[in-house]
C-alpha cells in the first residue's frame, strides 16, 4: 500500500507541476505498474485515471471521457482482489453510469427542442431529474439546471397552445430552480419577465411590459413584515399572558388563560384582514394590466381565511363569485385569465411547491402507477401559494379537472349556481368535503354584495330540518373518522395541522352544522353556541382556549420552521454540546421541528381535546331537541388523564405519580382501577422496574373484568417475566393468554390477538437461544396473520418477517437474516411509503445494520445503522431524548467498537448513556443504563485501561443486582461478569479471569437451561478456553473447546459448516500440535479447512476468514514452516487492513503485524522483524496510548531488544528491555514474583554477562 500511495504521490505531484500532463504521468505510473505485476497499483492507478477522466466529463459534458472513465472502472474491478476495494470501484462505476445518463438526457433534449418536439424534450428532461433526484440529499445543482431547462419548455408549449396555466407552471418551475442556486439569480429573473410577458402576450391578448420584477421583491419583503409583526406579537401576548407559569390549580390560571385565548382570537382576526389587504393589492395589479372586468365580481374566500384561523403562512383558497345572468364564455375567459395572472404573481413569491403545480411528468396524481407520482420537492419553501391542483384539494377558481369517477368542477360561478352544491343530492354525489367547504366564505374583494347573496341563500338551503343538519352534521363525524380518531399524544413528532389543529376545527364545524349555525368564523360560532344556550359559559370558555392553543401551535411551528412545516414535537428538546455531534454530520438535509416552549400548553389542549372527542359523536347522535349540547363538562385534569398523556409523552416519573394518585380518586369504581392499574404497570414495565409493574398488574387481575381484559394482563405479565429474563416464566403467561384468547375467539379461528401471543411466545424462544423452535411460532402467527389479510401488506406481517429474519441472524446464516430483514422492510415502505419516517422502518434499517455487523461489514452496518438514527430523529426529534435514538446511538458504538475506533465508540456510547439517563433518570437503575456502562467498559478495557474498564462493568454489576435482585440470574448479569472477566484476562491475571467468566457462565445456565444449548455458553465455554490455554493448561482448554464445539453443533446442526466451528477445529488443532501429539493437530486442522471450504466465502464473514488463516499460520510457525506461516499472516492481514481500514489502528491488525515479524525472526531475518515489530507497536501505542501499560506492549518491547540483541546493538537492546521491564512491574506490581518479569530480569543479565565477558 505503501508503494501504491507513493506512485500516486509522485503522478499528483507532477499533476499539480504540469497540469495537463497529470494523466499522462498516471498512464505512466499504470505501465510501470504492470511491468512490475503490481496489481494493487495498477489497481489503485485504474480507478484514478478513471477518476480524472470523469471530472473532465462532468466539467466538459464530454460523453466520451464518461465512456473512457467507465471502460477504465470495469478494467480496475476485473483486477481487484479486495472485495470492500471493489465495492467502492462499483459505487464509482454506477455513480460515471449515473451521470452519463443524465448528460445523455440533457444532450438529447436540447436536440428535441431545436427540432420542436416539445413532448420528447419534457420526457427526456424529466427522465433526466429523476436520475439525479433524492429528497433527502438533493443534488440542487442538477435539479436547478433541469428544473430551468423543464421552464423552457413550458414557456414554448405556451407560446403554441395560449394556455395560461403552462405559464404558471413554468414560473413554478423557474422559481424551483432559482430555490436551488445560490450564486447570481438574474438569469432565472429574466426567465421570469419574459414568462409574464408571454402569458400577457398570448393567453390575455395584452401586448405590453410586465410588471417590474421590484414589484415581486416588494410583496415578499410585505409578507416578511406581515410574518415578523405577528411573530412579535405572539411574544408579546406570550409576555403578558402566560397561565402556564402557574401552578394548574392556582385560582389565577382561569383569569389569564381567558386573556390569553381572547389576544390570540384579536390577532387571527388581523392576520386575516391583512390577508385580505394583500390579497386586494395583487388582484389591483392584475386588473391594470388586464383592463376592467366585465361585470360585478367578488373573491369570496375559503377554509381558514373564512373561519378566521388563517397563518401568514397558509394557502390561498377562494372561489369567484360572477354578476347573475354575465356567465358567457368571454366572462368566463378573463376571469380565468385575472386568476391565472393572480397565481403568476403567487408563484413569484417563492413559495410554491412544485408538486402543487401537478406537472404531469413529475407529478401525475389521477395515473393509477405509483411510479408517476414521484417528485417532492423538499427545497422550495412552502408558504403562501394558491390551493393545489392535486384532486383533493383545488379550492380555487380553476376548480377541479375531470376525474373517472366525477365531472370537471368550476369555482367561477354566479351566487345562484354556486349555492346549488349546498343541495344534498349535490353534495353527496360530489363528496361532502366541497359542498362544506363552500359553506363558510368571507370576502376578499370585489363587490361585497355578491358575498352577501351567496351567503343568504347558503344559509336558506342550510336552514332545513333539524333532521337533515343531525344527518349532515353525522357525515362530517363519519369522513373524518372522529370516532376511531386517537388524538392523544405519542412519543412521535406530531403533524401540528393534522394531529393538533385540525380537530378541534372539525369538531365546531360539526357543532355549527348540528344547531343549523351559519357564521364562518370559529370564534363567532362558539359565541353563538354560547348566546343561544346550547353551550354553557363554562364551555364556551373551554372551547375558546381549546381553538386558541391549536391555532397558536399551529402558527408558532410555521413560524419557528419558516413555512407550512408542521412537524412539532410534544417531548423536551436535549440540548446537547455541539462536539456530541461531530460524526453525525453529513449533506442530508435535517427537516425543521418546533419544541412546545412548555409543555403544559399541550396539556391544557388534551383536557378538553379528549373529552371533546369522547361525547362528540354521542352530541350529534342524540335528539337535537336537547337544549344543551353537551351532557358533561368538556375538561378533565383527573389524574387518570393526566398519566396517561405524560405516560404517552415519556414522561414516566410524572406518570407514576398521577396515576398513584388516580388510583386513590377512583374509590371503588372497580372500572376506573382496573384501567389505572394496567396504565401503572405499562408506566413501571417501560421505566425498567418490571417487577413492580407484575404487581399492578396481578392487582388489575384481581379486578372483575371481562376474560379478554385478563387475556391482554396475562400478555402484559408474560413481557415483564421475559424483561426480566425468565423466558420460561414468560412463556407460561404467554400460554394461559394464548389459550383463554383461544377460548374467546374460537381455537382455530384466526384471530390478530391470537397472532400476537404466538409472536410472543417465539421471541421467549428465542432469547432462550432455541432459534428453530422460535421460528416455529413466528411462522405459526405469519400463517395466522396471511389468512387473515391475504396477500395484502400489513405491519404485522412485516414484523414477523423481522423477527424470523432475527431468528436466522441468531442461527448464523446471517444472509437468510438479511433476506427477511429486506422483505420486511420492502413491505414497510410499500404500507408506509417509500420516503416516510417510521418506527418500524428505522428498526429494519437497524436489524440490517446488526447483520452486516455480525458478517463482518461494519462500515456497511454503520451506514444503516445511521440511516435508522436519521429517520428516529425524523419521527422523535433532533434533539429529543428517546429510547429508539439511544438504542442506534448503541448500535453505532458497537460497530465502531469491532473497528477499533474505541475512543469513537465511547462518544457515541455516552451520547447513547446521556440521553438514556435524561429519559429514565440520572441515578435510576435501569437495564439501559447499565448495559451502556458495561459497553463503556469493555471499550476502556479494549483502550488498555483495566482500572476505568472494572469501574464501568462494575457500575454496571451494581446496577443490574439492584434491578434484578442480587442473585437473581439475568443475561445482563451474565454480560457484565463476562467483561469484568475480560478486563482481569487482559491485565495477565487468567485466573481471576476464569472466576468471573465461571460465574457468568453458571450464570447463563440457570437462565437457559443447564443442558440447553445456547449462543452466550457456546461463547463463554470458548473464553474459558482461551483462559487456560494461556495459562498453558492445553488439556483443560481442549475440554472447554470441545464442549463449546458440541453445545455450537446442537444449535447449527451437527453437519452444518460454520465459521465458529472451523475457527474452533482450528485452535484445537493449535492445543494438540503444542501438546505435541501432531496427528491429532493436522486431523484438526484438515477438518477445519474442509469446513472452510464447504462455507460460501460471500457467507462467510471477514473476521472468521482472517482468524483461520492467522491460526493456520500459527500452526505452520510451530512446525517450522515460517515461510508457508508468513503468507497465511499475510492474507489474514489484508482481510483485516480491509475490514478496518488501510490506517485505521485495530488490536487484530496489531497482532497479525507481531505473528510475521516473529516468523521472519524465526528465519534470522531480524532487520525485517524489527520493521514488522515496530509497525505492531506504533499501532498499539495509538489504540491504547503510549504510556498505558499492557502485557502485549510490554512483550514487543521485549522481542524488539532480542532482534537488536541478535544484530549486536547490546545497548539498543538494553534500552528496549528496560521498557519492557518497567512495563511489566506497572503492570503486575514491582515486587511481584511474575515469569514475564523474570524472563525480562534473565535476558538483560545475560546481555551484561556477555557485554562484560
Amino acid at each position: 500500500m505503501l508503494r501504491v500511495c507513493e506512485k500516486l504521490r509522485e503522478a499528483d505531484e507532477k499533476g499539480r507541476r504540469y497540469g495537463a500532463r497529470a494523466e499522462t504521468d498516471y498512464l505512466r505510473a499504470l505501465v510501470d505498474a504492470m511491468a512490475d505485476t503490481d496489481r494493487l497499483a495498477e489497481v489503485e492507478l485504474l480507478k484514478t485515471l478513471g477518476d480524472v477522466n470523469l471530472e473532465k466529463g462532468r466539467l466538459g459534458k464530454d460523453v466520451g471521457k464518461f465512456n473512457t472513465a467507465l471502460a477504465l472502472y470495469i478494467a480496475a474491478m476485473v483486477r481487484c482482489e479486495n472485495r470492500q476495494q471493489a465495492d467502492g470501484i462499483e459505487h464509482r462505476y454506477y455513480y460515471a453510469e449515473r451521470l452519463l445518463s443524465y448528460h445523455r438526457y440533457i444532450h438529447t433534449s436540447d436536440c428535441d427542442m431545436r427540432k420542436g418536439d416539445l413532448d420528447a424534450a419534457e420526457q427526456n428532461l424529466a427522465a433526466a431529474l429523476k436520475l439525479v433526484h433524492d429528497p433527502s440529499k438533493p443534488n440542487k445543482v442538477k435539479e436547478a439546471e433541469c428544473l430551468c431547462r423543464l421552464g423552457d419548455v413550458y414557456v414554448e408549449r405556451g407560446k403554441r397552445t395560449g394556455e395560461g396555466r403552462k405559464f404558471t407552471q413554468a414560473a413554478a418551475l423557474y422559481n424551483a430552480s432559482m430555490a436551488r442556486t445560490d450564486g447570481d439569480k438574474q438569469n432565472m429573473v429574466t426567465k421570469l419577465q419574459e414568462t409574464e410577458r408571454q402569458f400577457l402576450r398570448n393567453t390575455c391578448n395584452v401586448d405590453c411590459e410586465p410588471c417590474p420584477y421590484s414589484s415581486a421583491l416588494d410583496h415578499i419583503k410585505e409578507l416578511d413584515n406581515i410574518r415578523n409583526r405577528v411573530k412579535s406579537q405572539l411574544e408579546t401576548i406570550h409576555q403578558e399572558h402566560n397561565p402556564y407559569q402557574y401552578d394548574e390549580d392556582d385560582p389565577v390560571v382561569r383569569e389569564v388563560e381567558t386573556k390569553r385565548a381572547e389576544a390570540i382570537k384579536v390577532l387571527f382576526k388581523s392576520i386575516t384582514v391583512g390577508r385580505q389587504e394583500f390579497i386586494q393589492v395583487l388582484t389591483d395589479e392584475c386588473i391594470a394590466k388586464l383592463g376592467p372586468p366585465p361585470c360585478k365580481y367578488a373573491f369570496a374566500g375559503l377554509g381558514s381565511q373564512a373561519t378566521e384561523l388563517v397563518t401568514p403562512y397558509s394557502d390561498l383558497e377562494f372561489a369567484i363569485l360572477i354578476e347573475e345572468g354575465k356567465e358567457d364564455d368571454d366572462t368566463r375567459r378573463y376571469f380565468l385569465n385575472l386568476t391565472h395572472y393572480l397565481h403568476l404573481k403567487v408563484i413569484n413569491l417563492g413559495e410554491t411547491i412544485l408538486p402543487a403545480m401537478a406537472i404531469l411528468s413529475l407529478n401525475d396524481f389521477l395515473s393509477e402507477d405509483p411510479e408517476k407520482d414521484w417528485f417532492f420537492d423538499s427545497v422550495t419553501p412552502r408558504g403562501f401559494a394558491f390551493d393545489g391542483f392535486m384532486p383533493w384539494a383545488s379550492k380555487t377558481p380553476f376548480g377541479r379537472e375531470e376525474t373517472k369517477s366525477k365531472p370537471p368542477v368550476s369555482l367561477i360561478q354566479t351566487p345562484a349556481k354556486l349555492a346549488e352544491y349546498q343541495h344534498l343530492h349535490i353534495a353527496l354525489a360530489e363528496g361532502y368535503h366541497l359542498s362544506d367547504i363552500l359553506r363558510r366564505v368571507t370576502y376578499l374583494t370585489g363587490d361585497e354584495s355578491l358575498v352577501n347573496d351567496y351567503t343568504d341563500r347558503v344559509n336558506k338551503s342550510v336552514n332545513h330540518s333539524p333532521v337533515l343538519s343531525q344527518l349532515l352534521a353525522l357525515l362530517i363525524v363519519k369522513n373524518d373518522n372522529l370516532e376511531k380518531q386517537n388524538i392523544e399524544p405519542t412519543g412521535q413528532l406530531l403533524d401540528v395541522k393534522k394531529e393538533i389543529y385540525r380537530f378541534p376545527s372539525v369538531a365546531i364545524d360539526v357543532l355549527s352544522i348540528y344547531c343549523g349555525i351559519t357564521i364562518p368564523s370559529v370564534w363567532g360560532i362558539i359565541e353563538e353556541l354560547h348566546k343561544t344556550q346550547r353551550i354553557s359559559h363554562e364551555d364556551a370558555h373551554h372551547l375558546t382556549v381549546l381553538i386558541s392553543i391549536s391555532a397558536e401551535l399551529r402558527l408558532r411551528t410555521y413560524i419557528a420552521n419558516g413555512g407550512q412545516k408542521d412537524r412539532l414535537s410534544p417531548l423536551k428538546e436535549m440540548k446537547v454540546r455541539g462536539e456530541l455531534h461531530k460524526h453525525d454530520i453529513d449533506d442530508t438535509s435535517v427537516q425543521s421541528v418546533f419544541y412546545i416552549p412548555d409543555s403544559k400548553m399541550l396539556f391544557r389542549y388534551y383536557y378538553t381535546a379528549i373529552p371533546l372527542k369522547s361525547c362528540i359523536v354521542d352530541t350529534v347522535a342524540k335528539d337535537i331537541a336537547a337544549t344543551k349540547i353537551f351532557s358533561e363538562a368538556i375538561f378533565d385534569t383527573s389524574s387518570l388523564t393526566k398519566g396517561r398523556i405524560t405516560r404517552r409523552l415519556l414522561q414516566l416519573d410524572a406518570a407514576m405519580r398521577h396515576l398513584k394518585a388516580g388510583l386513590e380518586e377512583a374509590g371503588s369504581d372497580r372500572e376506573k382501577q382496573f384501567e389505572i392499574c394496567f396504565e401503572l404497570g405499562n408506566v413501571l414495565k417501560k421505566h425498567g422496574e418490571s417487577e413492580r409493574a407484575i404487581s399492578y398488574y396481578k392487582q388489575a387481575f384481581s379486578i372483575d373484568t371481562p376474560k379478554d381484559d385478563h387475556a391482554s394482563l396475562l400478555n402484559n405479565i408474560g413481557g415483564c417475566w421475559s424483561d426480566l429474563g425468565d423466558q420460561r416464566k414468560a412463556i407460561s403467561y404467554y400460554e394461559q393468554s394464548l389459550k383463554m384468547k383461544k377460548a374467546i375467539c374460537g381455537e382455530t379461528m384466526p384471530h390478530p390477538v391470537i397472532v400476537r401471543s404466538l409472536n410472543n411466545i417465539g421471541k421467549c424462544w428465542s432469547e432462550l437461544g432455541d432459534q428453530k423452535k422460535a421460528i416455529g411460532y413466528y411462522e405459526q402467527s405469519l400463517k395466522m396473520m396471511k389468512d387473515i389479510c391475504g396477500e395484502t401488506a400489513h405491519p404485522y406481517i412485516a414484523l414477523l418477517l423481522n423477527n424470523i429474519g432475527k431468528c436466522w441472524r441468531h442461527l448464523g446464516d446471517h444472509w437468510k437474516g438479511i433476506n427477511y430483514y429486506k422483505q420486511s422492510l420492502k413491505m414497510m415502505k410499500v404500507i408506509y411509503g417509500k420516503t416516510t419516517a417510521h418506527p418500524d422502518i428505522a428498526t429494519s434499517l437497524h436489524n440490517i445494520g446488526a447483520c452486516c455487523s455480525d458478517i463482518g461489514d461494519k462500515t456497511i452496518a454503520i451506514s444503516y445503522n445511521e440511516q435508522s438514527l436519521k429517520m428516529r430523529k425524523v419521527i422523535y426529534g433532533e434533539t429529543t431524548p428517546h429510547p429508539d435514538i439511544a438504542s442506534s446511538l448503541n448500535s453505532i458504538g458497537h460497530c465502531w467498537s469491532d473497528l477499533g475506533d474505541q475512543r469513537k465508540a465511547i462518544n457515541y456510547y455516552e451520547q447513547s448513556l446521556k440521553m438514556t439517563k435524561a429519559i429514565y433518570g440520572e441515578t435510576t437503575p435501569h437495564p439501559d443504563i447499565a448495559s451502556l456502562l458495561n459497553n463503556i467498559g469493555a471499550c476502556w478495557g479494549a483502550l488498555g485501561d483495566q482500572r476505568k474498564a472494572i469501574n464501568y462493568t462494575k457500575q454496571s454489576l451494581k446496577m443490574g443486582k439492584a434491578i434484578y435482585g442480587e442473585t437473581t440470574p439475568h443475561p445482563g448479569i451474565a454480560s457484565t461478569l463476562n467483561n469484568i472477566g475480560n478486563c482481569w484476562r487482559a491485565l495477565g491475571d487468567q485466573r481471576k479471569a476464569i472466576s468471573y467468566y465461571e460465574q457468568s457462565l453458571k450464570m447463563a445456565k440457570a437462565i437457559y437451561g443447564e443442558t440447553t444449548p445456547h449462543p452466550d455458553i457456546v461463547s463463554l465455554l470458548n473464553t474459558i478456553g482461551n483462559c487456560w490455554r494461556a495459562l498453558g493448561d492445553q488439556r483443560k482448554a481442549i475440554s472447554y473447546y470441545e464442549q463449546s464445539l458440541k453445545m455450537g453443533k446442537a444449535i447449527y446442526g451437527e453437519t452444518t459448516p460454520h465459521p465458529d466451528f472451523a475457527s474452533l477445529l482450528s485452535i484445537i488443532g493449535l492445543c494438540w500440535s503444542e501438546l505435541g501429539d501432531h496427528m491429532k493437530a493436522n486431523s484438526y486442522r484438515v477438518q477445519s479447512l474442509k469446513m472452510c471450504n464447504a462455507i460460501d466465502g460471500e457467507k462467510m464473514p471477514h473476521r472468521d476468514n482472517a482468524l483461520l488463516l492467522n491460526n493456520n499460520g500459527k500452526y505452520c510457525s510451530d512446525h517450522g514452516d515460517h515461510r508457508k506461516a508468513i503468507s497465511y499472516f499475510e492474507q489474514s492481514l489484508k482481510i483485516r487492513t480491509a475490514m478496518y481500514g488501510e490506517t485505521t489502528p485495530h488490536p487484530d491488525i496489531a497482532s497479525t503485524l507481531n505473528n510475521i515479524a516473529t516468523c521472519w525472526s524465526e528465519l534470522g531475518d531480524e532487520w525485517k522483524a524489527i520493521s514488522y515489530y515496530e509497525q505492531s507497536l506504533k499501532m498499539m501505542e495509538a489504540i491504547y496510548g503510549k504510556t498505558t501499560p499492557l502485557p502485549y506492549i510490554a512483550s514487543t518491547l521485549n522481542n524488539i531488544a532480542t532482534c537488536w540483541s541478535e544484530l549486536g546493538d547490546q545497548r539498543k537492546a538494553i534500552g528496549y528491555y528496560e521498557q519492557s521491564l518497567k512495563m511489566m512491574k506497572d503492570i503486575y506490581g514491582d515486587k511481584t514474583a511474575h515469569p514475564h518479569i523474570a524472563m525480562v530480569l534473565k535476558n538483560i543479565r545475560t546481555l551484561y554477562d556477555s557485554t562484560s565477558s
